[in-house]
């Protein structure tokens, strides 16, 4: 339900032209909502579904240090993430 409503406001900030104009920009914002949605992110957690083995430290959020690296926590529930988020969207 979060990674819905995420793609939603990406697609709709997307739609009002905040990332410019560029084509290949816009490109590169449409690849990732893609991937994002098919939980294709290179994340610590996807490396290791793919027998990618990330041990120690480098399991850990790479911003907050507190929580293993997830798309979810990643991009939603990181301190650090979310107050980019607002700051974004003020």
């Amino acid at each position: 339900i979060i990674l819905s409503l995420l793609i939603q406001i990406l697609l709709k900030s997307f739609s009002i032209n905040i990332f410019g104009s560029s084509l290949f920009q816009k490109k590169k914002v449409l690849v990732f909502i893609w991937r994002m949605s098919l939980d294709r992110l290179l994340t610590v957690d996807n490396l290791n579904k793919r027998d990618i083995t990330i041990q120690g430290e480098a399991t850990m959020c790479l911003f907050c240090k507190i929580e293993n690296e997830t798309l979810e926590h990643s991009l939603f529930m990181c301190k650090f993430v979310v107050d980019v988020w607002n700051a974004c969207y003020r």
